[in-house]
């Protein structure tokens, strides 16, 4: 949406109001979309800052 003006993510499962997301799958999604912002398409750049970011995640919160 935009080049990362919008990062929407999804908490509910489609048409269980009631069913939300496990909490780090949701998470996961957004770094993984927030990597896009800085480096576009998968390559080996975009999966590494992807990796950094998981570890300081799982360093400072888990």
């Amino acid at each position: 949406m935009g080049a990362g003006n919008h990062v929407k993510l999804r908490l509910r499962r489609p048409n269980r109001d009631w069913d939300f997301y496990p909490f780090d799958q949701v998470l996961d999604t957004m770094l993984h979309k927030l990597c896009y912002n800085a480096y576009g398409p998968h390559k080996s750049s975009f999966y590494k800052l992807w990796d950094e970011l998981r570890k300081v995640y799982f360093h400072y919160f888990r």
